[in-house]
């Protein structure tokens, strides 16, 4: 573990038993942060982020420690091996640090009023950053900083307003929370790579496993898998969705495909000896195999309460799974979380994805009592993982403006049947994005781009549409551009095409296409859809060249 001596902000590294006493700093990464390697070579004091490791080190001074450590220049980030250990470690070492620094440079008053909601403290991104989770819980002591290294408070002596603002109910002995409730704590967090989203999380659950940068959101499946075998714990499957994004047979496995699925199970319950007590001998780990490759569900006659679900008196391929935990209150009594299983085709079975409460008595009424029930459901796939509902579509349109053209008009609709509606948001002057609210299942959007020259302007459109597949439905994205005279009103020119048939508009299924300008250079357009979003998001980049026109159609690839 490497340290900085905090009266010469020297390097020095340390061996287990060999650690000194030392402070840790918490704080969001920016611009200019000094690394190990800039430290070392002496650029650092010429660096934005100097100052911040200089009255970091200052603080410690004044309370007494000698060393202290900071994520940017204490640790090799350009070895692998290096990194993996020290993010596999790092929960550990804020947990047996003397006292953290959480430094929050978006917060410029010490004094203000905090406890407005929308005071800057509140709305500090500090609270909404993956990493900072285990930040604030390891540490026996946090103190809080303003921009101007002036203190604020500490985690003790703020805890209720701390609370409030992270949703987190226990931040002492977080052992007592459940796998779910813990989960929900991460639920709104954000990280800059999507793997972070699991990898900042490894501590809270003490699992250690290696970092697959560039694996995706496999990184989450495999803390998932890692978490259920080191603690059995039946919360991890309590995750449900809205029901607005998503309909009640979209296919899911028994596993969670992100993070923010477990929003709102902060107050969740387990009931594990009541479950004991009235259902002895049955348990979800005797009935339950996960793999890397799927679940695999085995219920035998009397020792797990599933219950079959019955549809007009025929029988139907669906059952309910409770879980030993759920909710508790005064007129309900207890009541726990199930979730339902179906086979959708062939041997896989699917679990649906919304919780269902259900009381005790109902499950000892209604589970099974003389059947042998095999369920197999796989895990994570790319056709599963597809979400039909989207929710947004970012038109990247910097280009535009550094090329002397300009986005006039925006034009956009969707089925009449449909509800929901859309908002247009301009990003930095220059970038477009489509919102919908709730997500939608068809649209079509178009914006035209005007020159500053010439009597024709360019039509970009995007059509978004569903089609049935095997196991439901699978969203489709097509991208056409165009010449349009510019006396012509976009509106007008769209519904007399609406009018005839829309897809004519579009060849084949494409996600990109070339258009030329009136001085001779084309403006070529490229559609993406993004993977950081349970519901598909897509991004359309504009860029001007003066190559050749690009002929052919180019399929959205599978």
């Amino acid at each position: 573990m490497r340290l900085l001596k905090t009266d010469t902000i020297e390097l020095h590294e340390y061996f287990d038993t060999q650690i000194p006493p030392y402070a840790i700093l918490s704080h969001r990464w920016e611009d200019g942060e000094v690394t190990l390697q800039k430290l070392q070579s002496g650029e650092g004091p010429q660096m934005p982020g100097y100052q911040k490791i200089v009255k970091c080190c200052a603080q410690a001074v004044r309370d007494g420690w000698d060393y202290v450590w900071i994520d940017t220049c204490c640790i090799d980030k350009t070895s692998s091996a290096e990194l993996s250990e020290a993010i596999n470690s790092m929960y550990r070492w804020y947990q047996r640090s003397q006292v953290c620094y959480a430094y929050l440079v978006d917060v410029p008053d010490a004094t203000a009023d905090y406890s407005r909601p929308d005071s800057l403290f509140q709305q500090s991104k500090w609270f909404t950053r993956g990493w900072t989770l285990q930040e604030l819980l390891a540490p026996t002591f946090v103190e809080f900083y303003d921009q101007n290294w002036i203190e604020i408070g500490t985690k003790s002596s703020m805890r209720t307003l701390v609370q409030k603002i992270t949703n987190i109910s226990i931040l002492v002995n977080i052992d007592e929370a459940c796998v779910a409730e813990k989960l929900s704590w991460a639920s709104t967090r954000v990280t800059t790579r999507i793997e972070d989203l699991a990898y900042c999380l490894m501590g809270l659950f003490d699992i250690n496993m290696p970092l697959l940068y560039g694996e995706g959101h496999n990184a989450f499946l495999r803390l998932q898998l890692e978490i259920w075998n080191r603690t059995n714990d039946e919360s991890i499957f309590a995750w449900s969705m809205p029901s607005l994004e998503a309909p009640h047979r979209a296919p899911r496995p028994l596993l969670a495909s992100g993070l923010n699925v477990f929003e709102g199970l902060n107050s969740i319950e387990t009931f594990g000896e009541i479950w004991e007590r009235t259902f002895p001998g049955a348990h979800l780990l005797d009935a339950i195999t996960l793999t890397n490759r799927g679940t695999r569900l085995d219920f035998r006659a009397l020792e797990f309460p599933v219950i079959r679900v019955w549809t007009s008196g025929k029988r139907i391929n669906e059952f309910i799974l409770p879980l030993k935990c759920g909710r508790e209150d005064i007129v309900q009594g207890i009541q726990l979380f199930a979730i339902h299983l179906y086979q959708s085709s062939g041997l896989n079975w699917y679990r649906g994805p919304l919780l269902q409460l259900v009381s005790i008595g109902v499950i000892k009424a209604n589970s099974l009592k003389s059947e042998h029930v095999l369920i197999n459901i796989p895990h994570y796939t790319r056709r599963m993982a597809r979400q039909v509902a989207t929710t947004s579509v970012l038109f990247e349109t910097t280009s535009l403006s550094d090329n002397r053209l300009r986005v006039s008009e925006k034009f956009c609709s969707f089925p009449p049947s449909k509800r929901g509606g859309f908002h247009w948001t301009i990003i930095d002057g220059k970038s477009v994005l489509l919102s919908f609210s709730p997500p939608i299942y068809e649209f079509f959007a178009a914006l035209r781009i005007s020159a500053e020259w010439g009597e024709w302007d360019i039509i970009l459109l995007v059509e978004y549409k569903y089609k049935f597949i095997r196991d439901g439905r699978e969203g489709v994205a097509s991208l056409s551009i165009q010449p349009l005279p510019r006396i012509q009103r976009l509106d007008d020119w769209i519904n007399r095409k609406l009018q005839i048939e829309l897809s004519g508009l579009f060849v084949e299924v494409n996600d990109r296409g070339t258009c030329p300008l009136p001085d001779g250079r084309y403006i070529s357009a490229k559609l993406k859809q993004g993977i950081h979003s349970e519901s598909p998001v897509f991004k359309v980049t504009t860029t001007i060249n003066a190559g050749k026109e690009q002929l052919g159609s180019y399929a959205i690839a599978e």
